[in-house]
């Protein structure tokens, strides 16, 4: 039968190439041009010239003949040009003939899979041809082939299955996303790549859980998603997922929710739901409020209100952020809010009453119930204490006041207190005295302070804070004296101390045998003191602190400026002079100013020899100099000349004037002290030595310093007028001109020079000198400009006047009159001469 099967379609004209066959049957050019003769055949016989009998004649001949071909070689290649072949013939059938020559088609490929079931070319043409008459054959069909081509192929091939099945299914199941995520993750356990496929790349493992969660419809499927979820959460496919391990958790807990939503009766999902949610819980705590309001939710769906209220309540009355207090608070409040509007309906309904009371205490006790997660996070934070406390004052809650301040100081643990906290704890305790104080016990107040005294303390500055606040109640319940024996009894030394039997900088040694050494206590008791016994009570009492090292500069300062105020200056600087390495420049210098100060006003009064006096002036002045305080140091110096003329030498007193003119930097101080120097030269050596003084301030000073002019160069021309020194006078007036044009910075000092010098020759000049004076004037603007800048009056040489007759004079104790034989100024020679002919810039005179 196969034979004539075979055979049927040859006619004469294939003879030829049969008897080839015969001759040489592996001659793959013959059997090549056999097959073009008879497709040859096919093509010339059209349609329209022959029956559709005729054209399916010639077609199996073709088809018998490529069949032939592949028995004789038996090759992939050989099979594929017969299958190809078969399945181009399908497009020219009719409906009723297809169904037929599909499953024949489909048998060949059975037949075939034997010999090439490990070949994946042969599985890519069988699958794509099923998925070409997919409407004929059926999907179930199709993706049976589809796993035994995977059960056969080598697994690194796999990917081309895959992609062909991802290539033509729009919308694959949850099978198929199942069996595709176990390809997957295999691949990532064994460490092997992915190969990239022409068809496309499939869903990476993100996609394919997603598709794994929105194709899941049944209990069944629920128990491979939880192998694949936990599979997902596994370290080495964790990395692999975009998603983080709490996100996972979240769309898995969503899909069982969203499920068993869909189920009519999705009571069989509950405790895989409750599970769940408790593992997660457990896994994330600071996520608990997130994924409590999650599960309430679904049980409110489910009709379990009360169960949903219950987890709500748990979580709130458990949780340790504000966070998750916050979304279950919120929760729970719109939850009963909802059910209260829906009850409102029904109002005999019990539950409405039940739920009104419920949201009411809610709503009430907010602040307590947030009070409450602060407190399960850190039990020994005296800040959430009293932000409690004042909850309970502010709602009235006289009781529970009593009570929490009685919790508060039992339950926290003083050595577990953060730093930045320890302050407030002793305020709890104060608080808690007070209280009873304010409701008139106070004995029981003063007992509770008692006790805070003796209260674990782990830092001196807590304790203190204490005693002061027990002082300071004593003192305002007017009971100063019972204040002072307090504060006495706080800084007394304690035995152990005194008798060596314990060591003060041992680390264990409680705070209470650290207190005798607390600043802020013994400056209490100081002020406390000075206002019921005597000044050498305060004084021990400030001895006291010096002597145990504890004093600061403040209370250096204290103790000085109170022995000023009480008159006892000598006792006042020995205690600045003992503790001077302990204070800094500035406080010395202060204390210096103020010591010198009150020498100055009264030493008739002490009992302090000039000798000493001298000494802390002069100690005085080596501070401020090291100091760079010149300011001070300049007041120092006139204090100190004032004491030498009032109670010394006077010599002496000028003395130090100079040598403070010789210190100073800076010209404006140089100059208050010459205008002390010639007022005190004046008063005691007469005005020929203050024309002196006068001179060499002039010389050594910035022409640019405010007075220059209008003090110190009217008063030396004033003296030298009153002494008949008219030309010394002129002359000095020169000099001052020259150097304010050529050095002066500003309009104001120039014009002041003028205006003087004008003033001058109209009371003491002539017609020809006041004309030589605006020659002058004219020459000296024009060759320096009337608004010019001058240079730097520091580089200033010290004589640069051009006017070399009145420098050489200035240095001449003698004056400034010049001798009879004395040549004429170079100025002079300057100026322009004398002459006859018109002057258009003739000088107007104005004498008046």
């Amino acid at each position: 039968m196969e034979k004539n099967w075979l055979v049927e379609g040859i006619n004469e004209n294939d003879l030829h190439f049969e008897l080839q066959l015969l001759k040489e049957p592996k001659n793959e050019d013959v059997w090549n041009q056999y097959i073009d003769h008879k497709y040859q055949e096919l093509v010339e016989a059209s349609p329209g010239d022959a029956d559709h009998h005729v054209l399916n004649s010639l077609k199996g001949a073709l088809l018998k003949l490529y069949y032939r071909k592949y028995h004789i070689f038996d090759t992939f290649n050989s099979w594929c040009d017969f299958i190809e072949l078969y399945i181009k013939f399908l497009n020219h059938l009719k409906a009723e003939e297809l169904t037929s020559e599909l499953m024949k088609i489909i048998r060949v490929f059975e037949v075939a899979a034997v010999t090439y079931a490990h070949n994946v070319e042969f599985w890519r043409k069988y699958i794509e041809f099923l998925f070409k008459y997919d409407r004929f054959i059926g999907l179930d069909y199709i993706l049976r082939v589809c796993e035994t081509s995977l059960r056969e192929v080598d697994k690194m091939q796999h990917i081309q299955i895959w992609g062909l099945l991802f290539k033509y299914i729009k919308d694959p199941g949850f099978h198929i996303y199942y069996n595709l995520f176990t390809y997957i993750s295999n691949c990532y356990k064994f460490d092997v790549n992915i190969p990239v496929i022409k068809e496309g790349s499939i869903p990476d493992i993100d996609a394919t859980f997603k598709g794994l969660i929105k194709t899941l419809t049944s209990i069944e499927d629920l128990a491979k998603f939880d192998r694949v979820f936990n599979r997902i959460c596994e370290p080495q496919l964790l990395l692999k997922v975009s998603d983080s391990e709490l996100e996972l958790h979240r769309k898995y807990l969503d899909a069982i929710i969203n499920l068993s939503l869909k189920q009519q009766d999705g009571n069989e999902y509950n405790q895989k739901i409750e599970t769940t949610y408790n593992k997660i819980v457990q896994k994330f705590p600071d996520q608990r409020g997130v994924f409590t309001v999650k599960y309430a939710k679904y049980l409110i769906k489910s009709n379990l209100f009360e169960d949903a209220m219950l987890i709500a309540k748990k979580t709130l009355d458990s949780t340790l952020t504000i966070k998750d207090f916050t979304l279950s608070f919120n929760f729970l409040t719109d939850a009963l809010e909802k059910k209260v509007t829906e009850l409102s309906e029904h109002e005999d309904d019990p539950k409405l009453k039940e739920y009104l009371n419920e949201l009411e205490s809610l709503l009430n006790n907010r602040e307590l119930l947030m009070n409450d997660v602060k407190l399960r996070q850190n039990r020994n934070s005296p800040i959430t204490w009293l932000e409690r406390l004042s909850i309970f004052e502010k709602i009235g809650r006289q009781d529970q006041l009593f009570v929490c301040y009685s919790k508060a100081v039992l339950e926290i643990d003083p050595r577990k207190i953060l730093n930045d906290e320890k302050l407030d704890m002793p305020q709890i305790w104060i608080n808690y005295s007070k209280l009873y104080a304010s409701n008139g016990d106070i004995e029981t107040c003063r007992k509770l302070f008692e006790t805070a005294t003796k209260y674990p303390w782990t830092d001196v500055s807590q304790l203190e804070k204490i005693w002061i606040e027990w002082i300071r109640f004593e003192i305002d319940n007017n009971n100063a004296e019972h204040a002072k024996f307090i504060c006495s009894k706080a800084i007394s030394i304690p035995e152990q101390i005194t008798s060596g039997k314990v060591d003060f900088e041992d680390d264990d040694l409680s705070v209470q045998m650290k207190l005798f050494k607390s600043l802020k206590l013994r400056s209490l008791y100081i002020d406390l003191v000075a206002n019921f016994e005597t000044i050498d009570d305060v004084c021990k009492a400030y001895e006291d602190c010096i002597e145990l090292q504890v004093a600061d500069e403040r209370l250096i300062v204290h103790y000085c400026v109170y022995l000023l105020i009480h008159n006892r200056f000598e006792q006042g600087y020995y205690v600045f002079e003992r503790n001077l390495n302990g204070l800094n420049g500035d406080v010395q210098c202060q204390l210096y100013d103020v010591f010198m100060e009150r020498l100055l006003k009264d030493w008739n009064n002490l009992a302090m020899g000039k000798e000493k006096v001298r000494e802390i002036f002069e100690n005085g002045l080596r501070t401020f100099t090291d100091m760079g305080n010149y300011e001070s140091l300049r007041d120092t110096y006139i204090r100190y000349s004032e004491f030498e003329r009032k109670y010394g030498s006077q010599t002496r007193s000028l003395r130090i004037l100079r040598e403070g003119i010789l210190t100073m930097d800076t010209h404006g101080d140089k100059f208050k002290l010459y205008r002390v120097l010639i007022q005190n030269t004046m008063k005691l050596l007469g005005i020929e030595a203050t024309a002196d003084v006068i001179k060499d301030a002039l010389e050594e000073l910035s022409v640019n310093l405010p007075g220059y002019t209008t003090e110190l160069v009217k008063e030396l021309i004033d003296i030298e007028v009153l002494l008949g020194h008219t030309e010394r006078a002129r002359k000095v007036l020169e000099y001052a001109a020259q150097e304010i044009m050529e050095f002066g910075k500003t309009k104001t000092a120039k014009s002041d020079i003028w205006e003087l010098f004008k003033t001058f020759e109209i009371k003491n000049g002539s017609e020809s000198t006041y004309k030589e004076m605006l020659r002058r004037k004219r020459y000296l603007e024009n060759k320096y400009g009337s608004s010019r800048d001058a240079g730097d009056e520091l580089n200033k040489p010290k004589y640069s006047s051009t006017n070399t007759e009145v420098a050489k004079q200035l240095n001449d104790r003698v004056g400034f009159v010049p001798s009879s034989s004395s040549s004429k100024l170079e100025t002079e020679a300057a100026l322009p001469k004398k002459t006859t002919v018109q002057n258009n810039d003739a000088i107007e005179l104005d004498m008046d």
